[in-house]
């Protein structure tokens, strides 16, 4: 029965502090129940080519704020994914609202 609940799921997002072991659990969940995982900063930060410290010096939060609420949109569509978010991801009703 949990098995077919997890199938069932469209995405399992890990929220947390930064720092607090969201993409280690991620690779981890990842490997037991055989679905993709992507860690939202680090696909940012390829797309933009550039680290998060690097996009809220030079472009500034709102900017990267924008990019998390288009990636969440981007992979709204995609498979059962576990998601490791940035620990700023949940601050916001809209980027919650997509996660929900």
């Amino acid at each position: 029965m949990l098995v077919f609940a997890i199938q069932s799921m469209k995405h399992i997002f890990l929220l947390g502090f930064m720092g607090s072991g969201k993409s280690s659990l991620a690779i981890q969940l990842s490997e037991k129940l055989n679905f993709p995982y992507v860690d939202s900063d680090s696909y940012i930060e390829e797309k933009c080519e550039m680290s998060v410290s690097d996009i809220f010096s030079q472009k500034g939060e709102d900017y990267f704020r924008t990019q998390e609420l288009q990636f969440l949109k981007e992979f709204s569509a995609e498979q059962t994914t576990i998601i490791a978010t940035g620990g700023g991801m949940p601050c916001d009703d809209e980027r919650m609202s997509i996660i929900k």
